[in-house]
Formats: C-alpha cells, sequence, structure tokens
C-alpha cells in the first residue's frame, strides 16, 4: 500500500498540471487584507483534505464492489446477464442489417466493414 502511495506521490509532483491549477484558481478565493500564503497553504491543505476523504471513499466502495463481486453466485449472474445483452445486441444487430433499404445502401456499408470480417455470416 505504501508503495502505491509513494508511487502516486511522485506521479503528482512530476505533474506541473494540479500546481499550475492552484497558482491559478486559489488566489481569487484570499480575502482582501489577509495574508496571501497562508492564506493559499490553508487552502491547498483543505483542497489535499476533501481530496483524501473523497478517495478514501472511492476506495472502500472499490473494496466493497470487489468482495461483492468476488461471490461466485454473483459472478455467474453478472455474467449471466452480460451474456443475455450481448445476445440481444447481435439480434437487434442482425435484424437492422435485414432492414436496409436498398442493396446499394448494402454493399456501402460492407464495403467499409470488409477488414473486420463482420459480414461473414451471411
Amino acid at each position: 500500500m505504501w508503495r502505491s502511495f509513494r508511487l502516486g506521490l511522485i506521479t503528482n509532483f512530476a505533474n506541473p498540471k494540479a500546481g499550475v491549477f492552484a497558482v491559478s484558481f486559489l488566489p481569487q478565493f484570499v480575502p482582501p487584507g489577509w495574508p496571501v500564503l497562508a492564506t493559499l497553504v490553508a487552502l491547498s491543505v483543505l483542497w489535499a483534505l476533501i481530496d483524501l476523504l473523497w478517495y478514501a471513499v472511492v476506495v472502500w466502495l472499490v473494496g466493497a464492489a470487489r468482495r461483492l463481486v468476488e461471490r461466485p453466485i454473483v459472478r455467474r449472474r453478472l455474467e449471466q446477464v452480460s451474456g443475455v445483452v450481448l445476445v440481444a445486441w447481435a439480434y437487434g444487430w442482425r435484424r437492422s442489417r435485414a432492414e436496409w433499404r436498398s442493396r446499394a445502401e448494402w454493399m456501402a456499408a460492407r464495403a467499409c466493414f470488409a477488414d473486420l470480417d463482420l459480414w461473414a455470416v451471411a
């Protein structure tokens, strides 16, 4: 876990976009008369804490979803639903192919996808 954290930290430090965004976005929230540096540091810390909270929730949700999907019954149902969706998509695609208005239109579409071998089943 710490290896991933260090890698993310190095990546963020090596990526100047976040710093450029902070420098251009945060100064507009410094009230007149307040110390600029201290206020920008406080806003940056607040931003980091909000990000930390957000990503902690995302990590927790992904972990919960992983535990759920690892169950054999859930995995089997997901595979069944995926199979039904793919078969329904193929059936709809096949029906739409049969409803083309003219042979010339059909041949033009077929020529566009000739390399993909989608039309092998006639």
